[in-house]
């Protein structure tokens, strides 16, 4: 099946032909190599939106991946959460120096931890996916103060503030510290602060379990959605994302820069962020300067799309790759 998936695109919005027939070229041939199943292209460029779609959605009732298939986005989900806490901050609903020991008392080792360094992963605190036996417990479910309770009796990694250390429970407590601060579940929070004044009405809670026809499945087992919560636990389509890079890129909403790395490409300042989670893994790619942003998902577990991400932004500005 999958040497005939890569040879159907299904398109919506305008690229050049000539960048559009070199997209196709670059994904088919990148899907090819790397044994890719089902792959969405978003592309913005100046005030042009466009998506391209490739291949099949996988599980048992496969279908062609469409423009509005929603894909795991992972740790994309990140920049989200931070910019929903900026929004509520803003507008005096969330304290960002809110301390862990008001989200989550027994967890007296992190108790002095702001949320502005739960959020720029400044934290010390260690993360709960890198912990022995992870693979074991991912497949129960686990509430937010479960994940917090298999790292309250390590020690710190640091002196909070004083360093930088990716961790995925950093997360989880500040999507339980937007929970404490406005008594609303964390997906509601983000519907109202994000997705609904941007118009993303398909990004939403990850539901790995539940069939939808225009849903892709990862190539491995999930585990436990629940296991996300915070950090990686958002689902979302090509469209949608278009929407948020665009955001970002006018500055309408801010993550500070959080989940992002930053670097040079084409001569100028880029930002990219990578997300992956059990079958899935995604890539955004934004070039402010030339007000462009590339998003890439797909079904296939742990696939840098980095590469892919640059060769698609220098196609869809006609520069060489």
């Amino acid at each position: 099946m999958l040497a005939f998936a890569l040879a159907l695109a299904v398109v919506t919005g305008a690229l050049p032909q000539p960048a559009a027939t070199r997209i196709d070229f670059i994904v088919r041939s990148v899907m090819h190599d790397r044994g890719i199943e089902g792959l969405s292209v978003g592309v913005v460029t100046g005030d042009r939106s466009a998506a391209r779609a490739y291949g099949y959605t996988g599980g048992s009732h496969a279908a062609r991946v469409r423009p509005r298939t929603l894909f795991a986005i992972g740790s994309l989900s990140k920049g989200m959460l931070a910019a929903t806490a900026r929004s509520l901050s803003a507008a005096g609903r969330l304290r960002m120096d809110m301390r862990v020991g008001e989200i989550d008392p027994s967890y007296s080792a992190a108790s002095d931890v702001t949320l502005t360094m739960l959020l720029e992963q400044r934290s010390g605190i260690p993360d709960y996916a890198q912990m022995p036996g992870f693979d074991r417990f991912s497949r129960e479910p686990q509430s937010p103060r479960q994940l917090v309770a298999r790292v309250a009796a390590l020690p710190l990694l640091f002196q909070p503030g004083t360093q930088t250390a990716y961790s995925n429970t950093n997360y989880v407590l500040a999507g339980m510290a937007l929970q404490e601060a406005t008594g609303l579940p964390l997906a509601a929070i983000e519907r109202e602060a994000i997705f609904g004044p941007l118009g993303m009405h398909a990004t939403r809670t990850w539901q790995p379990f539940v069939f939808e026809a225009d849903r892709a499945w990862g190539n491995v087992a999930p585990g436990s959605p629940t296991l996300t919560f915070g950090a990686a636990d958002l689902e979302s389509n090509a469209p949608d994302l278009d929407l948020w890079m665009r955001a970002l890129l006018t500055h309408r909403f801010s993550t500070g820069a959080i989940g992002f790395w930053s670097g040079t490409l084409f001569g100028d300042r880029v930002t990219a962020q990578s997300g992956y989670v059990n079958g899935f893994s995604a890539y955004m790619l934004l070039l402010p300067s030339r007000h462009a942003g590339v998003v890439l998902l797909c079904n296939a577990d742990r696939i840098d799309l980095g590469p892919l991400a640059q060769s698609v932004m220098a196609a869809a500005l006609n520069l060489p790759d």
